[in-house]
C-alpha cells in the first residue's frame, strides 16, 4: 500500500507546499471540463507543465467574490455555508509575486512586471470572449 502526500498548490510561487497550513485554506480542482479556463487557470501557475487532472490551486489565489454565497443555509441552518467556487472564477491573487529576489536589477524588475502584465492582459482578453 503506497502512501498519499498530500496536495500542494500548483502555482509556482506559492508558500503553501505540501501541507495546508491554515485550516481555511482549501484546494480547489482544474475545471477541466471548461478547457478555455482550464487553459487560464494553468498560465496563471507560472509552470513549465501542470497535470491538471491532479493539480490544486490554493484558496489563497481567488478573491472573496469568486465563490457563491448560500445565503439560505446560513440563515437557516445558522452555519457559515461551504466555499464553492463560482463557474467563472479564475485565480487573481499573487500576493507572492511581489517579492523581489536578491540580485535582481531594476531593469530586470520592469522587464518582469510588464510581461506578467502582458499575460495578464491576454488573460483578461481570452476570458472575456469566453461564451457562457
Amino acid at each position: 500500500m503506497s502512501k498519499r502526500s498530500n496536495p500542494a498548490c500548483a502555482v509556482a510561487e506559492c508558500d503553501q507546499g505540501g501541507r495546508m497550513k491554515a485550516p481555511e485554506t482549501m484546494l480547489h480542482r482544474f475545471p477541466t471540463k471548461d478547457h478555455q479556463r482550464c487553459k487560464v487557470w494553468v498560465s496563471k501557475c507560472k509552470r513549465d507543465h501542470v497535470n491538471v487532472s491532479n493539480a490544486r490551486i490554493c484558496s489563497k489565489h481567488f478573491l472573496d467574490t469568486d465563490y457563491e454565497q448560500d445565503m439560505q443555509r446560513e440563515e437557516l441552518l445558522g452555519a457559515p455555508p461551504p466555499k464553492r467556487l463560482k463557474s467563472t472564477a479564475v485565480p487573481s491573487v499573487f500576493a507572492c509575486r511581489n517579492i523581489v529576489p536578491i540580485g535582481i536589477t531594476p531593469r530586470q524588475q520592469r522587464m518582469e512586471g510588464r510581461e506578467l502584465r502582458r499575460d495578464d492582459e491576454s488573460i483578461c482578453k481570452l476570458i472575456r470572449n469566453m461564451d457562457y
